[in-house]
């Protein structure tokens, strides 16, 4: 389960995610963000009580850094794994990440 929110704050589109990243909701994800930059604008996505990222989230994450999206997150272990993804890059695989 997850939940997604998107508002405008000065310019930049703020996208805040909650609960498990997966494949269920990696499209979603990619089209509201894909969306927002393709029409120029900042897109900020909060990863704010992310409690599971998925291999398919972590590769949706990696394409999104990829395409300019400023990815933060709360928790140390999400914002540990996001900055190893953000510095590794493609070089590694995203890792299977469940918080409790």
């Amino acid at each position: 389960m997850f939940r997604l929110s998107k508002e405008d704050k000065d310019g930049v589109i703020v996208v805040t995610l909650d609960g498990q990243i997966s494949g269920n909701c990696t499209g979603l994800v990619e089209d509201t963000c894909g969306r927002a930059v393709s029409q120029g604008k900042s897109v900020r996505l909060c990863l704010r009580d992310v409690t599971a990222v998925d291999e398919t989230g972590w590769r949706m994450l990696l394409r999104l850094s990829e395409l300019g999206v400023q990815i933060r997150a709360a928790g140390v272990y999400i914002s540990y794994k996001v900055t190893e993804l953000q510095k590794n890059g493609a070089k590694r695989p995203g890792p299977r990440v469940n918080r409790r």
